[in-house]
């Protein structure tokens, strides 16, 4: 009996002073917590933030995205002395039919094969309103090669429009008197308005860097306009003939990518 006093009596103590320690230490952790607080690590949302505000991407002209319209870059088969061959009239535009321009009169590029038809028409629509902008009749000679055709800056046409999308339509006439007999290719333009990043880059520099500038910056009728601009005053410059056959290419038109600009 007296040992079990004994050790109960000095128990006691060391067991109070014990649960004291810890009791000081406690508030005095959760303290230092508060006050030194752990840092996050930067998530990945924040990095792409500071990324893209660097200047070197800021210097960067972002290519537009295009949504897919409805037409036709090869003509539907058809009967009759147009009716398509190996090669047929085909309308140079990129695959989701839908080209993009910051010029208000624009230039089209069509590859006529050789046809018998005599004549090629050119339409051009605003369908948002519901009215015809431009129609011209060209005659053309029936000798395969790339045909360009401009919209005339005159008071009876109008410039596009900026923002607004317009439906042309070119169609190979075989027989004036009997027109069920055409085969035809319809496509879109776009008339955007250039950001200073473009402009600034455009300032001062030659027509082949011009190539490079537009098509980066997703502009198919300004691209394919300097590029024949160019080849027209270099026509033996093998690096001009190599990115007219990489453009095309690049649109899946393999077929006359060869075929050089007139």
């Amino acid at each position: 009996m007296i040992k079990i006093k004994t050790l109960t009596t000095v128990s006691k103590p060391y067991l109070t002073s014990l649960l004291s320690l810890f009791l000081c230490s406690w508030p005095m952790q959760a303290l230092a917590q508060q006050v030194n607080p752990q840092v996050p690590e930067p998530s990945p949302s924040r990095n792409l933030s500071v990324e893209l505000t660097s200047p070197t991407l800021q210097a960067q002209v972002p290519k537009p995205r295009i949504q897919r319209r409805a037409g036709r870059r090869k003509p539907a088969s058809a009967r009759g002395p147009c009716s398509p061959g190996e090669k047929s009239i085909t309308a140079l535009i990129p695959t989701t039919n839908l080209g993009l321009t910051t010029a208000e009169y624009p230039t089209f590029f069509f590859y006529i094969p050789q046809t018998p038809a005599t004549a090629m028409e050119f339409v051009l629509i605003d369908e948002e309103n519901q009215r015809q902008i431009y129609q011209t009749t060209l005659t053309i000679s029936g000798n395969p090669g790339i045909l360009s055709l401009s919209l005339p800056t005159s008071e009876d046409v109008p410039p596009l429009e900026m923002e607004k999308e317009y439906h042309w339509y070119a169609s190979l006439i075989c027989d004036p008197q009997q027109r069920s007999g055409d085969i035809y290719v319809d496509g879109w333009i776009k008339r955007v308005a250039p950001d200073s990043i473009l402009m600034s880059k455009l300032q001062n520099t030659s027509l082949t860097e011009q190539i490079t500038i537009y098509q980066e910056s997703g502009l198919w009728y300004d691209t394919l306009k300097v590029l024949t601009e160019a080849h027209r005053m270099y026509p033996n410059n093998s690096t001009l003939v190599a990115k007219w056959t990489a453009l095309l290419k690049s649109v899946g038109l393999d077929e006359i990518a060869y075929e050089p600009p007139v």
